[in-house]
């Protein structure tokens, strides 16, 4: 999945409960909630596997921006409210798994195989990668929206 919908979702869980711990389990549970449902991928991790070169650093890129934008717009809306220090590191703990998937391609150690076996074996089950375009997108824009007016409004 894209980081816009997992980092919209951690910072609502943290727009609403004051508790770094607390928000802490519920937004690396909400990864894995979300990853269950049908979405896009930057590009299925190949390119994160390879050496630095050309894919690697053209989906990096993506990654950044991605997470530039939404970063940006809880900066833009939010920065004020009393509880944005738990909505930035309620997103910021919503894509951690992703982060370890991605040091458990470079760094061989049991625990990080044992994650990302978990996040890309059990996980991502329903064959998301074989959906049709429309269903990635739709899972993605439906979530963010639905974190961002949780966020907005209560």
């Amino acid at each position: 999945m894209l980081f816009t919908p997992h980092i919209l979702t951690g910072a609502a869980i943290g727009s609403q409960i004051p508790s770094f711990g607390v928000v802490f389990v519920l937004s690396i549970i909400s990864h894995f909630c979300l990853d269950l449902f049908p979405h896009w991928q930057y590009t299925e991790g190949e390119a994160f596997k390879d050496k630095l070169g050309k894919r690697f650093v053209v989906e990096a890129l993506r990654v950044a921006m991605d997470t530039a934008f939404v970063f940006a717009l809880l900066f833009f809306f939010f920065d004020s409210k009393p509880d944005f220090k738990y909505m930035i590191f309620g997103g910021l703990i919503a894509v951690m798994p992703d982060i370890l998937l991605f040091v458990s391609w470079k760094i061989n150690l049991k625990i990080l195989k044992k994650i990302s076996h978990f996040h890309e074996e059990t996980v991502h089950l329903f064959g998301h990668e074989k959906s049709p375009n429309f269903q990635g997108l739709f899972w993605q824009i439906l979530f963010s929206l639905i974190a961002f007016s949780v966020i907005l409004f209560l």
